[in-house]
């Protein structure tokens, strides 16, 4: 059975009413809501729709149907299509951001601290900037920050 049904678009004003209305609340509720606010990290309500424009693709009904019928593949998608590197992988990305950069890598962190504008690891290396890789969750417990040298750092954000 299809079920098709047309719903009143002219008065959608923003993304959130939009995804509600194209999908239902069970889909927006259980991907849409999730995912957009991670990708566009604000309420989706305040989200105009005509901002969207160019930026999400906006098939319709009959494409989505056609496309799914003939099994065609969809190519304008904004993630239709992802190179990796040949060789290595998405660690190529990394291996050449890391070109010419003293790195250490896989050492485990104890401590952090703030002092003469560098971060003390572990009381004893000074480093000008950490990229932490570890459980954001036990971050908290590793920052020996006080809230002043925390607001500092955050307007510094190479540094964190």
């Amino acid at each position: 059975m299809l079920c098709i049904y047309k719903s009143n678009f002219s008065q959608i004003d923003n993304f959130e009413n939009f995804l509600v209305n194209s999908f239902g609340k069970t889909l927006y509720n259980l991907y849409f809501k999730p995912y957009n606010t991670k990708i566009w990290n604000t309420n989706l309500s305040e989200i105009p729709l005509d901002w969207l424009e160019g930026k999400l693709p906006m098939p319709n009904i009959v494409e989505i149907f056609k496309n799914n019928i003939l099994k065609k593949e969809e190519n304008q998608m904004v993630h239709s299509t992802f190179w990796y590197p040949k060789n290595n992988g998405s660690q190529f990305i990394i291996d050449r951001l890391a070109e010419n950069l003293d790195i250490t890598c896989n050492y485990e962190i104890r401590s952090i601290k703030y002092a003469d504008k560098k971060l003390l690891l572990n009381e004893e290396f000074n480093y000008d900037s950490l990229v932490y890789t570890g459980d954001i969750r036990k971050l908290r417990q590793i920052l020996k920050l006080n809230n002043s040298q925390l607001d500092l750092l955050l307007k510094e954000p190479r540094k964190i």
